[in-house]
């Protein structure tokens, strides 16, 4: 029988019972603003966080990076193409590259 966090027959087959949970990443639109959060937007110890706000612009983005990975991040603005970028790097579990400031705060990471 499953365990409270196990999966059911998770165990046949000498696999290990481990569930790592769901990534949610949330968009909303309140026209004209619209917010994205995804993953752990409170930055821990040893934790970086990079910030960006553009009163120009009306966009404020913030991001937690811990070692080589995207752990969360914080968006808010009324031009937000830079979700899809993070979340592929948020979701993959993707290292991030060598040049992470480009990555974490242009449309298209950097490329």
């Amino acid at each position: 029988q499953a365990q409270p966090g196990q999966r059911p027959g998770a165990a046949v087959g000498g696999r290990s019972p481990s569930y790592r949970g769901t990534r949610a990443l949330t968009r909303l639109s309140l026209a004209p603003l619209e917010v994205a959060a995804f993953g752990e937007v409170a930055a821990g110890p040893g934790d970086d966080t990079v910030r960006l706000a553009d009163a120009t612009r009306g966009a404020y983005r913030k991001v937690v990076v811990r070692g080589d990975r995207l752990v969360g991040g914080v968006l808010l603005g009324d031009d937000l193409d830079a979700v899809g970028a993070l979340a592929r790097a948020w979701e993959g579990d993707e290292a991030l590259p060598d040049a992470p400031l480009l990555h974490l705060l242009t449309h298209d990471g950097g490329r």
